[in-house]
């Protein structure tokens, strides 16, 4: 007589389908940056480039908010929200611009710093507001939205 096949060295079949469920979808919540949009697109915040800097922000006729970002960087993908709620704000008053320095394509920063070689960035979420020129009046790293308008605040009202 046979013993009875004991049953609990194989893996129940729903087991294996909630692994593999659950896998799948680690793996599309890893790509998904890859394969969703990266951030949204709002028309109140321009988008550096080492060739359009010149124009945006060194010409500039009013103060330029340069949000120094990198998709890569979770504490820069939270402060994205507060960058576009003031360039809402002050729109017209204040042109806000973002400059990826993460850029996967090309050493977008890199490229920059061959011409501002003052532009001094060592970590990422950092904010610059430049008045004319190309020195930065402020620089800091963000800590809120309300420090970042009393910021620009001061800096329209010495204009």
């Amino acid at each position: 007589m046979n013993p009875p096949a004991n049953k609990t060295d194989a893996s129940p079949p729903w087991l294996l389908l909630l692994g593999l469920l659950l896998g799948a979808g680690f793996v599309v919540y890893m790509g998904w940056s890859s394969f969703g949009p990266s951030r949204s697109a709002n028309a109140n915040v321009v988008e550096l480039t080492p060739s359009n800097w010149r124009n945006e922000v060194v010409d500039s006729k009013i103060p330029v908010l340069v949000d120094f970002t990198a998709e890569w960087c979770g504490p820069c993908q939270t402060f994205a929200p507060v960058v576009e709620r003031l360039a809402d704000r002050y729109k017209g008053k204040v042109k806000v611009a973002r400059f990826d320095v993460g850029d996967r394509e090309f050493p977008n920063f890199v490229e920059l710093r061959k011409t501002y070689k003052h532009l001094d960035v060592r970590a990422i979420p950092l904010v610059m507001i430049f008045d004319g020129g190309d020195k930065p009046h402020a620089s800091f790293n963000p800590r809120s939205e309300k420090e970042l308008a009393q910021r620009l605040d001061a800096v329209l009202a010495a204009r």
